[in-house]
């Protein structure tokens, strides 16, 4: 966990981990909106499969949304997810413009933003562990699990594009 991770250690360990819910919420919420312009605006040769790849990534990550929402209100309490709220919490910055997006634009966005994505659940997932809130631990390893995978697959295509160096 890096200095930027919303933690604040001078409250209760429940609010601390609903605060750290309701970042990865924000986070994952414009991650889906990045996620689905790159797939509307994929321009590269590889289009063919990269295109439905990137629908299933936005499903994944629809479904994450809407797990960590649940979780929220499991605890009798509200998710901060309006857009507001979301572009304001969240732990990235959306970069997709209109227009077209290259190869080199997309996976540049996809590594940042589920690196950040995979801090903020492992994050959750030890505070979870350290306190013994068994649910949202199960779903940060599953969150991590999801997008540990999908940056299996964006590193594997990124270095089977390059030309092997002599």
């Amino acid at each position: 966990m890096d200095e930027n991770t919303p933690v604040q250690h001078n409250i209760d360990p429940k609010q601390s981990c609903l605060k750290l819910m309701n970042t990865l919420l924000a986070t994952l919420t414009v991650f889906e909106r990045e996620v689905k312009m790159a797939h509307w605006n994929y321009m590269a040769t590889d289009f063919v499969s990269i295109h439905p790849w990137l629908d299933t990534v936005h499903d994944d990550v629809c479904q994450c949304i809407d797990d960590v929402a649940e979780e929220i209100r499991k605890s009798l309490c509200f998710p901060q997810g309006t857009l507001q709220e979301c572009l304001t919490n969240s732990a990235i910055q959306p970069t997709m413009t209109p227009g077209p997006c290259t190869k080199e634009s997309a996976f540049a966005m996809l590594v940042m933003d589920l690196t950040k994505i995979r801090e903020l659940a492992d994050a959750l997932s030890t505070m979870a562990d350290e306190n013994k809130f068994w649910t949202v631990q199960d779903l940060a390893n599953g969150i991590l699990s999801k997008m540990s995978h999908h940056m299996y697959f964006v590193k594997n295509t990124v270095n089977t594009s390059k030309p092997p160096e002599d």
